[in-house]
C-alpha cells in the first residue's frame, strides 16, 4: 500500500482501494450468473461478425484479463465498434 502512495499513479487510488481486472470485476459485481450472461453476450457478438469485429472482441477479451476496463470508455469503444462491424457484415451478407 505504501508503494502505491509513492507512485506516479497514486491519484487514481483512494484509501484502501483495491485493483481488480475486468474479469474479476464482473465476478465480484454480478457473480457467476452475470459472468455467464456477459459471456453469452460476447458469443452473440462473435457470431456473424466480420474478421475485424472478431479481432476487436479478441483484443477486448485479452484486455479484460490484464486491465481494469470494466464499464469504462475503452470497453464501450470496443463493443460499439465490433457491433457496428457486425451490423455492416450482416447487411453485406443479406
Amino acid at each position: 500500500a505504501e508503494k502505491i502512495k509513492q507512485s506516479v499513479v497514486a491519484y487514481d487510488f483512494e484509501e484502501d482501494d483495491q485493483y481488480f481486472n475486468a474479469v474479476h470485476n464482473i465476478l465480484l459485481r454480478t457473480g457467476i450468473i452475470g459472468a455467464i450472461i456477459f459471456i453469452m453476450f460476447i458469443v452473440g457478438e462473435w457470431k456473424m461478425n466480420s474478421p475485424g469485429g472478431r479481432a476487436l472482441l479478441l483484443v477486448l477479451i485479452v484486455l479484460m484479463f490484464i486491465s481494469a476496463i470494466y464499464f469504462t470508455e475503452t470497453m464501450a469503444l470496443y463493443l460499439v465498434l465490433s457491433g457496428k462491424l457486425k451490423l455492416d457484415n450482416i447487411k453485406n451478407v443479406c
